[in-house]
């Protein structure tokens, strides 16, 4: 058996799946052999090694650790984006609202400097109480 041969039959000679006659050839390559019992010798290392992680037992919680932090983190900063959004929100509506309050307020002095002479005699129909005594405005409705 040539060294090629030997490296590509080591798995199944690990997992003992060769049959007796391929075997005994095998051991007796690996005796002769050294640079493929260095071979052998380091993948039954690394197979411990696999078979080592693959009984190890997780932890049963990691999964909602792990699930809790992500929503920990989105609520974070979903946080962070409503602590900034909120005020500048809050912020905008107020201008708006300074503005409709200016546009209104004006538009409300342009109505009244245009009809100017109008606003002083209602002013004279409401100020008319004060200008004339409520005795008399009685006494001038019982003559009649």
């Amino acid at each position: 058996m040539n060294c090629k041969e030997c490296t590509e039959k080591l798995v199944f000679y690990i997992d003992k799946e060769l049959n007796n006659n391929e075997l005994n050839t095998m051991q007796e390559h690996l005796k002769l052999c050294s640079s493929c019992n260095i071979a052998y010798k380091q993948l039954c290392n690394k197979l411990s090694v696999i078979d080592k992680e693959r009984d190890l037992i997780p932890n049963p919680y990691l999964a909602t650790r792990i699930l809790n932090r992500i929503e920990n983190i989105s609520y974070k900063s979903n946080r962070q984006q409503q602590r900034i959004l909120q005020p500048a929100f809050l912020i905008f509506i107020l201008i708006i609202a300074l503005f409709t309050g200016f546009l209104v307020g004006n538009s409300y002095q342009t109505i009244a400097n245009d009809n100017n002479s109008s606003v002083q005699t209602d002013d004279l129909f409401f100020n008319e109480l004060k200008q004339e005594n409520i005795e008399l405005t009685l006494l001038t409705y019982e003559n009649e």
